[in-house]
């Protein structure tokens, strides 16, 4: 059997390769111009991999959560799951109806995703603590 944990690192080492366009080119805009043939060839790749990666996560994520709990719990991986679910949906619905506020809430919601998986890395207990 898998590692759970193995499980739940595996998903974010998914989520940075899923980043990586995004944010080569927002280094390569903002810092320093990124050069070579490489680079485009890189960023194709990464983009063709991104859809099958997202539901990757996705189905990684409800195996991990399955695999801890044993079914549906509430608990702050579950807020991080919900958090991956809105920004796949809002990416979907960017590829589908090519309306730019879809992109943009898309990348707004990796900045949502980064601080559930946070709080569910540091206080993974929050919800019972605070709610009982």
């Amino acid at each position: 059997m898998i590692g759970i944990r193995f499980l739940g690192w595996l998903n974010i080492v998914l989520l940075g390769v899923m980043v990586l366009p995004f944010l080569l080119r927002q280094f390569s805009m903002h810092v320093h111009k990124i050069k070579g043939k490489w680079y485009p060839k890189l960023n194709k790749f990464l983009r063709r991999i991104h859809k099958p990666l997202g539901l990757a996560i996705i189905l990684l994520a409800m195996l991990h959560g399955y695999l801890v709990f044993g079914g549906f719990r509430m608990h702050t991986g579950t807020l991080e799951f919900f958090a991956i679910v809105i920004m796949a949906a809002f990416g979907a619905a960017f590829y589908f109806f090519k309306k730019k506020p879809l992109l943009v809430w898309h990348r707004w919601m990796l900045a949502v995703l980064v601080v559930a998986i946070l709080v569910h890395q540091l206080f993974p207990n929050l919800i019972y603590t605070l709610f009982g």
